[in-house]
C-alpha cells in the first residue's frame, strides 16, 4: 500500500545521494511512480532510471538504446557467431546514448554534465 511505500521510500532516500530505478512493476508502476517522483524530489534526489519511459516520467537521467544500437549490438553477435561459432553472453548493450531530463536538473539545482564528455567516460574511452 502507498503509506508503506513512503516510509520506506523515506528511510531510503534519507541515507542516500540517488533513487536507482529498476524494471519492478510492483514499485515502479503508474499507481506509484508520481509519488515516488514527488517523495524524492522534496528531499532533493534524483531517480535514475533505466530507460527513457522514466525519463518522460520525471527522472534526471537514464541509458537509452536507440533501433541503431540495437541493430550495431546485433550485428556484433552475429559477427562473433559467425566467426567463432558461438553466441555472445547476455549482457548490457554497449552501444548507448545518455540522455537527461534538464527541467529536472534545473529545479533541483544540479549542474548539468556534458553528456558526451560523460558517455566517453562510461565508456571508459577518455
Amino acid at each position: 500500500d502507498s503509506n508503506n511505500l513512503n516510509v520506506a521510500l523515506f528511510d531510503v532516500l534519507k541515507d542516500s545521494d540517488v533513487l536507482l530505478g529498476v524494471y519492478d512493476k510492483r514499485i515502479y508502476n503508474s499507481e506509484n511512480i508520481k509519488n515516488i517522483l514527488i517523495t524524492s524530489y522534496r528531499q532533493q534526489k534524483v531517480l535514475v532510471g533505466p530507460s527513457k519511459a522514466y525519463l518522460k516520467a520525471g527522472s534526471f537521467i537514464s541509458t537509452y538504446s536507440n533501433l541503431s544500437h540495437i541493430a550495431e549490438r546485433l550485428t556484433d553477435i552475429i559477427s562473433i557467431y559467425d566467426s567463432e561459432g558461438r553466441w555472445l553472453d547476455e549482457g548490457y548493450n554497449p552501444y548507448y546514448e545518455i540522455v537527461l531530463n534538464s527541467q529536472v536538473g534545473n529545479s533541483l539545482n544540479i549542474l548539468l554534465p556534458d553528456l558526451n564528455l560523460l558517455t566517453k567516460k562510461m565508456k571508459g574511452v577518455e
